[in-house]
Order: C-alpha cells, then structure tokens, then sequence
C-alpha cells in the first residue's frame, strides 16, 4: 500500500486504533492510536504476521485466538465483518480491554487484506467495567449453566485447601452425577437435556451457602467443596442435595421428566490433593450409580 503523508495523518487523527494486514496476515499500516494501545511501534510490526502478537481474547485455556479462531484470519477468508469484545495483550504483557471489529479490504471483487479496529477510547468507565466483568464471566464460568468452569473452580478449591491448616477448618468434597442423562438426551433431544443441567444447576445453588464453591466438571458431572462443622455434618448437606436435585421437573410436550443424580461424599483430609480428594468423591459417586442410583454415599 501506498503510505502518504496525508494518509497517514488522517489514520493519525483518530482516536481509535486502526491495522491494515495484507492476505498473509502481515502488518503493513497502524496507526497512532493501535500503536499506543498495543505498546507496538510500525516497525516492530511491519512485514511481520500478526499472528501471537496482537488480539487475544481470553479463553478458558487463557490461550490466543489465533491458536484457535484467529477473526482476521476468517474475513480474509469469507469477507465477512466481524466484531467481539476482546483483550489485547499489549507489549509489556498486560492485557487491555477493547471493542475489536475486522472487515475486508477489497479490491476489484478480491480481498486484498484485512483491517483491524480496536476502539479502547469506548470502553471506559462503567462500559470499560462492564466489559472487564464480561471477558471474566467468559473466562470463569460454564457458557450454559453460568457457574464456575472447571479450570476456575481447581484454582478456587485449591486456594481453599492451601487454607485449611491455617483457619482449621473442615470441608467436604461432592462429585454429582445426572442419573440417565444420555437416555434425556437420546429420548428428548439435547434442548431438553441442557434445559435439565440447568434447572438441576439452579437447584443447587439453591442448596449451598455463597461461601460454597462448585462448577460444572463436564457433560453432566458436577463437583463442588463446602465447609462443615465436622464431618458427621456430610449427610446431612447430601441429604439436602439429593432433595433439591429431586424436586427438579422439566416439561417435555405435557410429560414431565424428574431428574436424580448420584454423588459421591468425602471429607477432605489434611494430606489430600485436590485431585486426590476430588478422586475419591468420584468413586464414591460410581458406588452410589453402581448400587441404584438416585443417592448419595459417603466414605
């Protein structure tokens, strides 16, 4: 591209931050603003890809989305407009909320390249809060059910375990399983059966105190860790899960489908792991599937 002057100033005149990349991902204009907000200098950039360098946005894995969707990637592909809420990780590290769009640039019916508009300028305040508090819902809950995801509630349990000799507290580790959730889904379709890990997600948060942590470990696997006053109180925070978790009904064309569950109970002793506390919940869970399901067994 021809980079006069008078191009230049009018990219530099604005206060949002504009790159050009050719076909092959490669950084041939930024303007002022992006350069600000990136951290980045043209000629750090120019001719190289901007692939691992600029637009990040956190994933569960925290990963760049290049690895994965890389959005500029796409609209050179497909031509298509596309806009995210997204972090950019500047060039000291630090990630920098913006509203990110790419669109194609074309040339005589050919896409020639790609531009990137990262607008921080617009995300300030209580938009720029709303924003932080969104990509962090992203990164910290399950899409469907809104509680925690497993990566987030591993560092939550493990903050609370590495607590536990010091306040000498006592806390219990749950594993729940939906009974016959492939039969749901297989019988009732999968609107159905998400309809049931939500309502059955619903029904726990019910039952725990806020202090209480718990996620959704995976297709219809639930864990979560509660403090007792000793562990005799295990039976009855199983008793008041397997209740809340019986009382869930999901409507299906006029008949109604209940929903139980198996758990698996264990106290979380001082030389315990999180995985190895987490473990020992799990088998427990398979007694209590093993031996008719619908309960709660503890060990």
């Amino acid at each position: 591209m021809d980079n006069s002057p008078l191009d230049n100033a009018i990219l530099d005149s604005l206060s949002i931050g504009v790159y050009y990349v050719d076909a092959d991902l490669k950084i041939l204009r930024m303007n002022k603003a992006a350069q600000e907000i990136t951290g980045y200098d043209i000629a750090d950039l120019y001719g190289r890809s901007c692939e691992g360098n600029l637009l990040c946005r956190i994933e569960k894995t925290s990963e760049p989305l290049c690895a994965k969707n890389c959005p500029l990637k796409a609209t050179l592909k497909d031509g298509v407009h596309r806009e995210a809420l997204a972090f950019i990780r500047n060039k000291a590290g630090d990630r920098i909320p913006v509203k990110a769009e790419t669109k194609p640039v074309i040339l005589n019916e050919c896409i020639m390249g790609a531009v990137a508009i990262l607008n921080h300028s617009d995300v300030a305040d209580k938009t720029k809060d709303d924003l932080v508090d969104a990509l962090t819902k992203t990164a910290l809950t399950d899409p469907l059910t809104g509680v925690y995801n497993r990566s987030c509630f591993e560092g939550e349990a493990n903050v609370i375990l590495s607590k536990m000799l010091l306040n000498k507290n006592k806390y219990g580790i749950f594993f729940m399983d939906v009974d016959d959730f492939s039969h749901i889904n297989n019988h009732y379709g999968h609107e159905t059966g998400d309809r049931v890990l939500i309502e059955t997600t619903r029904a726990i948060t019910r039952s725990v105190r806020k202090a209480d942590v718990f996620c959704r470990w995976g297709g219809e696997e639930f864990v979560g860790i509660f403090q007792v006053r000793s562990f005799e109180g295990l039976g009855t925070f199983g008793d008041k899960i397997i209740e809340a978790i019986r009382s869930v009904e999901i409507n299906h064309d006029g008949e109604k489908i209940g929903v139980t569950a198996s758990i698996g109970i264990t106290g979380v002793k001082p030389e315990d792991t999180l995985d190895s506390v987490v473990k020992r919940a799990d088998e427990l869970m398979y007694n209590s599937k093993k031996t008719g399901k619908n309960k709660y067994t503890i060990g």
